[in-house]
């Protein structure tokens, strides 16, 4: 949480300033001074931006866990028609790959992702086939085409996929790994073992 302490001190703060002063501002008016509500209310006003200001820092300093641009990014440099990108695990570990990524690529493939939000949707008869197994990842890593896999884990993939096809580190990021079975012209050395 250090990585917090501004955010956090000024959420504090505009706490105290928005809760006990405001009210003691309120309490203090009178018929000889009625500019009382007025003053607290720009406080609250005041405070309230303050809390806002902090709350986007914190998501600022965030972003490198939460988002997944710079690997989209990363992604968007080589992607070739009929290359794959897949998340490994649910949807929210990878879910901006659907914003910066290509719509013309072929849908980004959850595998295992059968979990939280599109659980339900993806046992319709209409839904994409878009949740492959394990089995499925090591067919798909084995075959014709380049994967890119984002995961949490890269040791484990890795260790679990080059038993299929070589394993390249395509890019890192906040915690996150791009894996491929291809090399690209900014990596040529697969995956240590």
């Amino acid at each position: 949480m250090g990585f917090f302490k501004g955010p956090l001190l000024t959420v504090a703060l505009c706490m105290l300033a928005l809760g006990p002063i405001s009210h003691l501002i309120r309490r203090s008016a009178s018929a000889t001074r009625p500019n009382r509500a007025l003053l607290a209310n720009l406080l609250v006003t005041a405070a309230m931006t303050g809390v806002l200001l902090a709350a986007h820092e914190g998501l600022v300093r965030f972003y490198p866990i939460l988002g997944s641009k710079p690997l989209a990014l990363a992604i968007d440099t080589t992607l070739k028609p009929g290359d794959r990108i897949a998340i490994d695990g649910e949807l929210t570990s990878g879910s901006t790959l659907l914003f910066y990524t290509p719509q013309s690529a072929a849908p980004i493939l959850l595998v295992n992702g059968r979990v939280n939000g599109p659980w339900f949707g993806s046992f319709w008869p209409d839904a994409p086939h878009i949740f492959p197994n394990d089995a499925q990842l090591h067919a798909l890593w084995a075959g014709p085409h380049r994967v890119f896999l984002l995961t949490y884990d890269p040791a484990k993939r890795s260790a679990d996929l080059s038993r299929f096809a070589p394993v390249y580190t395509y890019a890192n990021s906040g915690g996150k790994t791009i894996l491929s079975n291809r090399t690209s012209p900014k990596n040529t050395s697969p995956e240590a073992q």
